[in-house]
């Protein structure tokens, strides 16, 4: 059986009767739900929404507690022997639990990844998430070093015991807990990849990533969390720092770069090369300013 947890928080309750609904047209049909809130105000109406609905189990905080935190309660309170995780705000392609299921008991892996669709509920532009992708040599630690190359909560399936084993998603942190997590999956666990768009992910304004000062100190996390793995891969070190800088440059947030620096420490000549990116960056952001006819950071 495969347990799907669907964290919510302050979600409007036909998105998440789309999320619901969504995981109920799947062709497999061994699947338990688990709804999560995190929004104790909608409890109410979130337990009216269930009533139509037969067999989800139903948990609610009292107050808030983040994503990861329901997410972690969905784990222990699920009984199937796999765990999908999907986000309120998310859908699924009809076959992707069965497609995944079959997958990955054909690979004999503990975690199996998809591709995707994005899109955008600003302006209904739909694009390929195209740096979602599979991991050629095979190793996928050095590979996710770069950059979360397999996709958000919505998109794994995973064996409900290394999560477990693994003690679920590290709440301490304020952003990229699923990224952080696939990195310790990926340190002891097989992983499988299914080139096929089986997930719809929406992308609005509220999204984390419009927080550069969250997702910067997510990223500088990381590192040291698992900074022993980043010193024994220099050049994709060097690779996670450009995207660190570019989203401190780029967000107008170049008053975090002292602090990245400090956190993020590169040995020569890897630190040259930074550096040398650094000021090309900082001159794109300052032409881009002065065509917009704003000159400065």
């Amino acid at each position: 059986m495969i347990s799907v947890i669907i964290t919510t928080c302050k979600r409007e309750m036909s998105i998440l009767k789309r999320a619901i609904d969504t995981v109920y047209a799947q062709t497999l049909h061994d699947i338990e739900i688990i709804v999560v809130n995190d929004y104790p105000e909608y409890d109410a109406q979130i337990r009216e929404l269930l009533k139509k609905y037969r067999g989800v189990i139903y948990i609610s905080h009292d107050k808030r507690q983040g994503a990861c935190k329901s997410r972690n309660d969905g784990i222990m309170a699920s009984t199937g022997d796999f765990v999908a995780f999907l986000d309120d705000d998310d859908e699924w392609e009809n076959n992707k639990l069965e497609m995944q299921l079959k997958n990955i008991r054909k690979e004999e892996s503990d975690f199996i990844y998809c591709g995707g669709i994005m899109l955008n509920d600003v302006n209904g532009k739909a694009s390929e998430m195209s740096f979602i992708h599979d991991c050629i040599d095979g190793n996928y630690i050095k590979e996710l070093l770069k950059g979360n190359f397999m996709g958000g909560c919505s998109f794994p399936l995973i064996k409900r015991s290394v999560l477990i084993a693994l003690d679920g998603f590290d709440i301490s942190m304020p952003s990229s807990q699923d990224y952080e997590l696939w990195i310790r999956i990926a340190e002891s666990y097989k992983i499988a990849y299914i080139n096929e768009p089986l997930v719809i992910y929406h992308v609005g304004n509220e999204a984390i990533t419009s927080n550069p000062e969250r997702r910067i100190e997510g990223f500088c996390r990381l590192y040291k969390k698992h900074r022993d793995i980043y010193v024994e891969y220099p050049r994709e070190s060097l690779i996670f720092y450009k995207t660190v800088i570019w989203t401190a440059i780029h967000t107008g947030r170049t008053d975090l770069i002292p602090y990245i620096r400090g956190i993020i420490q590169l040995r020569f000549p890897y630190h040259f090369l930074m550096s040398i990116y650094e000021i090309e960056e900082r001159l794109k952001r300052r032409i881009r300013n002065l065509i917009n006819g704003v000159w400065g950071e």
